[in-house]
């Protein structure tokens, strides 16, 4: 079958330092899609914020696959 690969992180960020996060997951059969993406979103927000002190305005989480491994 076709090989589905994600692509990883993208961060932008505009004049005033807000700063955009583009996460790119494949998640594993039989976890909960939702869950899994909400928890990431989660734990990278708060990473971030704790870490560099900029303003995250948004972390987005793509899902592009499931893993079947």
């Amino acid at each position: 079958g076709k090989k589905m690969t994600a692509r990883g992180v993208r961060v932008e960020s505009d004049a005033d330092n807000n700063i955009i996060v583009n996460l790119y997951l494949i998640i594993r059969y039989g976890c909960a899609v939702g869950e899994v993406a909400k928890k990431v979103q989660q734990l990278v927000y708060t990473a971030l914020t704790d870490m560099t002190g900029f303003s995250i305005v948004a972390v987005n989480v793509h899902v592009g696959g499931i893993c079947f491994n």
